[in-house]
């Protein structure tokens, strides 16, 4: 679990998003996607999560991109 990701697991989603969102998708490391997916998950902002992680495949076209999506898409569905 990456450092961002613990901010979100100790409860402080929203700092994460204020700190990211906004940004274009495709200048955001891995990790700080990684993290903005999780935290609008751990919200309960589920769309948000999903449509954020189908920007950045459309922007980054990369396979690890694709992964986070599958992710967003099939964590978003389990809630």
């Amino acid at each position: 679990m990456t450092n961002l990701r613990n901010e979100v697991f100790e409860g402080r989603g929203q700092s994460v998003l204020d700190a990211f969102v906004g940004r274009p998708t495709e200048e955001l490391t891995f990790q700080e996607a990684d993290a903005v997916c999780y935290a609008f998950i751990s919200l309960g902002l589920n769309y948000q999560a999903v449509d954020f992680a189908q920007r950045r495949v459309e922007a980054t076209n990369r396979d690890e991109d694709r992964l986070q999506l599958a992710w967003a898409l099939k964590a978003s569905s389990s809630f």
